[in-house]
């Protein structure tokens, strides 16, 4: 690697880490983390994903953590560096899709890469999700399939594309155009292509052979296949299609877009252009598929449009990296990241700003974030393993007590959201009189949550009856049992 490379891929890491720096200031900025770090926790412990705590994202969303949380422990600080860890991947990939796809240029993967890391600022990607963690997979897998023409290289690129559908099943979508892609370059090459899609088969193989032996293949199917079609049987939160995508066009397509039209409108930018017309057009389906994909989705959560980034960030980079082609890569890159923080100076980065003033003004560490103070009044009642229901909906204080959950439902809302219950499997309400049945010692109540009323009936009525509050911080509330 040459001298100059070295210092762009740093450079490249120094926007990510810059750009995502608010992250560590939280706690929690997911409700899935906690389940993460819980199904981590029981990893360690010799037990399968599903065994001991229910949840309905593929075994790799969980085992994808298992290195970070060995280094850095069970604590969201390890959540948000093995975030950084597949943000920092990604850009690079995108900086060698760049190089491929604009050979002579480093501006281009550059530009790209860069784009990127400010974008996953937006669209709850500052925040622990599985599309950031499968992205770098996606990206290396089509790197690999679209940049080489050996038979090992094909073979890299089908493991990375399957490694990638065990993170998080939406993913397909890209993997499905990645492999679309690299079978349209390798078309020639029939056995490059089967050296890719036989691969690609191989985690899910491994895996269901995995849960086989151990007699566990009920467990894996429950989470992955039958959950899959009990979530389609009740999804809910309809959001019309002009919704979507007035959020779709404020979140970040505007980016790639406008330097795009500004390119038509230069003569001597459509030529660069048309000579780069193929990669350009698979980039423009790639992302238009992606949106299409998601706008017929009937739930939307600001994070499925994570996997769009990718092939916004790579139209951005080689559309503005052919119009400027002698644009120096190092400046581009520092100008993306100094925007991105710039632009976000009223967003996440603002409020971690304020947080970290009052724990500084207050001295104290977990001033300004609510979950931080919770987690603190919590661990001075020192919680026991099964004597700790967190009512409310982050998980993470399982974690953070260190103590074995009630329930296999340690999410809450699989508990108290009758839709959810139902993608569980599950009868919520039985399960919560069971939990209370126990008489758990502690309970953390969020008051604030759409709960269904039969549920939340309960729950008042057990805390009125026999738990008294200790804290409260908003509509959160911690209870203890009453000792007479």
């Amino acid at each position: 690697m040459l001298p100059v490379e070295r210092r762009l891929l740093l450079a490249i890491c120094v926007v990510v880490v810059a750009t995502r720096a608010a992250a560590f200031v939280h706690l929690s900025l997911d409700l899935d983390e906690g389940v993460f770090l819980l199904m981590v926790r029981d990893l360690f412990a010799g037990h399968l994903p599903y065994a001991l705590t229910w949840d309905c994202q593929p075994p790799g969303a969980y085992v994808i953590w298992a290195p970070f949380a060995l280094f850095f422990g069970f604590t969201p600080t390890a959540l948000r560096i093995g975030t950084d860890v597949a943000v920092i991947a990604t850009c690079i990939a995108l900086y060698r899709l760049g190089r491929i796809l604009v050979p002579g240029t480093r501006g281009t993967g550059v530009l790209a890469a860069a784009a990127y890391a400010a974008m996953t600022l937006d669209s709850g990607g500052l925040a622990s999700n599985l599309e950031l963690m499968g992205a770098p997979f996606v990206a290396w897998g089509l790197a690999l399939g679209i940049g080489s023409t050996t038979r090992r290289a094909a073979f890299a690129s089908g493991l990375l594309l399957g490694t990638a559908l065990l993170i998080k099943e939406p993913l397909a979508i890209d993997v499905g155009v990645a492999f679309a892609w690299t079978a349209w370059h390798a078309r020639s090459r029939m056995a490059n292509i089967a050296l890719t899609l036989g691969p690609m088969l191989l985690p899910a193989c491994a895996t269901a052979a995995l849960y086989a032996s151990a007699g566990s293949l009920g467990l894996l199917a429950d989470a992955t296949i039958f959950a899959t079609f009990r979530h389609a049987a009740v999804a809910a939160r309809v959001l019309a299609p002009a919704e979507f995508w007035r959020r779709a066009l404020l979140a970040f397509l505007p980016v790639p877009v406008l330097p795009l039209i500004a390119a038509f409108a230069s003569r001597g930018a459509r030529a660069r252009l048309s000579g780069h017309g193929g990669g350009i057009a698979a980039i423009v389906v790639w992302l238009a598929v992606d949106l299409a994909a998601f706008a017929a989705i009937h739930e939307y959560f600001e994070h499925q449009l994570i996997p769009a980034m990718l092939p916004a960030s790579l139209l951005l980079g080689v559309v503005i990296g052919l119009q400027f082609p002698r644009l120096q890569a190092m400046g581009a890159a520092v100008l993306i990241g100094a925007v991105a923080i710039v632009g976000h100076a009223f967003g996440p980065d603002s409020r971690a700003l304020d947080i970290l003033a009052q724990r500084l003004a207050q001295h104290d560490a977990a001033a300004g974030d609510e979950t931080s103070e919770l987690a603190r009044v919590l661990l001075a009642q020192h919680p026991t393993d099964g004597k700790l229901f967190v009512a409310d909906d982050v998980p993470l204080f399982y974690v953070l007590a260190n103590v074995r959950t009630p329930t296999r439902y340690a999410f809450s809302p699989f508990l108290h959201d009758a839709r959810l219950s139902a993608v569980a499997g599950i009868d919520g309400l039985a399960e919560v009189q069971r939990i209370f049945a126990t008489r758990p010692t502690i309970v953390m109540r969020d008051a604030g949550v759409g709960e269904d009323p039969a549920v939340r009936s309960v729950i008042d009525s057990r805390l009125r009856a026999a738990y008294r509050e200790i804290y409260h911080v908003n509509h959160r509330m911690i209870f203890v049992r009453r000792t007479t």
